[in-house]
């Protein structure tokens, strides 16, 4: 399989330095012992040959001439923990199957946990687990995208909405296509480039417009920011990206956008535009169906716990009222293609899901960016090492309050009503 353009990467990549990473890639083959009669296999010689899609510190995913990707290394698994009571999945599990699940071939999806060089074994690697993103691969349904994601909290209006289905959003930041506006015009064209750049695989397109203001020393001192998408849940209808722009410069959507747009004449302020695209959770995938037994009862989990069910608490911080918002963070999913054909119309919905977040690096303790604060390439380095400093420190607040036992109610969703537009059913 060519590897070019597999995977659009979003923009704030890049590991932590030294140590253990996180990678995500494409399986292209296995390395396994020979069974020996009378000899013990050693899980640890096996190995998986991975395509790396984007860096990993030190790692760098480089391409040909072609565009392809071609940085190759191989990966064993650490034995399982002693006395532990979960069996981990194995390299050799991945390459035969292990019930239910099938063998993950040639141009399978994998995300490794914590992968460590081999000392003097230069191209392997170990890692501490592996996780199958994509079983079999098929360039025209399954879409990996590496870079700034927000999962959103699971949404059941099912007291108030008996035909509605439980969802969870997740929202993708494009933060490397961010463009730098000047004045009202200059932001009409650059919203209407960035809905075109958002509008990928069926998902819903969304732009935020945002304006962040630096201190004398370069550094974080405000900002704001607005999320446009192409639906009026008002009118619950669909919108052109020229109505989305109208609407946010006259301030009929909220006063954020006049609040914005005041900010031309401050030499302190960056005004951009970001584009981001937004879809949906496989149902089996949603938070609610993993918390279910085998009797397929709801399992008593306590808070702390809850990130090993629900990919959200990974992407949530506590604003100034001590309540929770919704973030981003750096992850890798794949997106898979769906179509809906309806029987009476025989039109055509075609959408995208997704059925696990792969977080990049340390996962939840990694840095969590307020929408506001998310790091472009338009920003100046002493704005961008302010904004990663302020990520940390919300990330490890959040992690403080779950451990405590003290996170308080989400606040409600923003643009929840998007779940009634086209193609999002």
């Amino acid at each position: 399989m060519a590897l070019e353009n597999l995977s659009r990467r979003g923009g704030q990549r890049g590991g932590r330095g030294g140590g253990s990473h996180n990678i995500f890639g494409v399986c292209t083959g296995y390395e396994l012992q020979k069974p020996q009669k009378g000899v013990k296999m050693d899980p640890a010689l096996d190995f998986m040959r991975v395509t790396l899609m984007r860096d990993a510190g030190q790692l760098k995913a480089e391409t040909n001439e072609q565009g392809e990707l071609i940085t190759s290394i191989c990966v064993s698994l650490k034995p399982a923990e002693a006395g532990g009571t979960y069996v981990p999945m194995s390299i050799r599990n991945m390459e035969e199957g292990r019930p239910p699940a099938q063998p993950l071939g040639e141009n399978g999806i994998v995300s490794f946990k914590d992968v460590e060089p081999i000392p003097g074994r230069p191209g392997y690697f170990v890692a501490r687990r592996v996780e199958a993103a994509v079983r079999k691969f098929d360039a025209n349904l399954h879409f990996p995208y590496s870079g700034m994601v927000s999962v959103r909290k699971e949404i059941d209006d099912r007291v108030k909405k008996p035909d509605s289905l439980p969802y969870q959003n997740r929202v993708v930041s494009m933060t490397d296509y961010a463009q730098v506006f000047t004045d009202e015009q200059d932001l009409k064209k650059k919203v209407a480039e960035s809905f075109v750049t958002a509008k990928i695989h069926g998902a819903s397109p969304q732009v935020i417009v945002r304006a962040i203001e630096m201190n004398e020393a370069g550094a974080f001192e405000y900002a704001l920011s607005r999320e446009l998408s192409l639906w009026d849940k008002d009118a619950r209808a669909e919108i052109t990206p020229e109505q989305a722009v109208e609407r946010f410069i006259s301030g009929a959507d909220g006063k954020d956008g006049p609040d914005i747009l005041g900010q031309f004449s401050d030499p302190n302020v960056i005004l951009e535009v970001i584009p981001q695209f937004m879809y949906r959770t496989g149902k089996a995938s949603l938070p609610s169906s993993k918390m279910l037994d085998n009797n397929n009862q709801p399992r008593v989990i306590a808070p702390k716990d809850m990130w090993r069910y629900d990919d959200n608490v990974a992407c949530r911080v506590l604003n100034e009222k001590g309540r929770i918002e919704a973030a981003y963070t750096l992850a890798d999913i794949v997106m898979s293609r769906r179509v809906n054909k309806d029987p009476e119309t025989m039109d055509v919905h075609e959408y995208s899901r997704t059925h696990s977040t792969f977080f990049q690096e340390q996962g939840r303790y990694q840095g969590r960016f307020r929408q506001e604060e998310l790091v472009t390439p338009n920003l100046p380095e002493t704005l961008v090492e302010s904004l990663k400093a302020r990520a940390s420190e919300a990330a490890k607040a959040a992690i403080a309050a779950d451990k405590a036992n003290v996170t308080p109610e989400a606040e409600q969703e923003p643009e929840a009503e998007q779940s009634s537009a086209p193609g999002m059913a």
